[in-house]
């Protein structure tokens, strides 16, 4: 009897995980005929959305000034670039793009200080 209750449970996990590893198709994406015959514009689905929503999300962590622009901060008063040249290197931040962000701060701590 014991056997039979481990065989059943083996099985069971094999399924699941034989069942996760499956991969779905994509779904064309839904259409409305209009009353002329004509077929209408796809209508956005869910998942368009979300694949759109991930590939925005991707463009703007990896948008080269918006990595720069955060991590400007303020310490005591003082407005610094909080990098440095090895993590400019590892990024592949062109040096033109971290002399703007160098100007800018320059430029926010000499109006701060007038």
């Amino acid at each position: 009897m014991k056997t039979r209750v481990i065989a059943a449970i083996i099985a069971y996990f094999f399924m699941l995980i034989v069942s996760s590893c499956a991969t779905m198709e994509e779904a064309e994406p839904f259409t409305q005929e209009k009353s002329n015959g004509e077929v209408a514009k796809p209508i956005s689905t869910k998942a368009m959305i979300q694949e759109d929503s991930l590939q925005l999300i991707m463009a703007f962590q990896t948008n080269k000034k918006n990595m720069l622009l955060h991590q400007i901060k303020e310490v005591d008063g003082i407005i610094i670039l909080d990098i440095v040249e090895e993590d400019i290197r590892d990024l592949n931040i062109p040096d033109s793009l971290y002399n703007w962000a160098l100007r800018l701060v320059n430029s926010a701590n000499s109006t701060m200080n007038q």
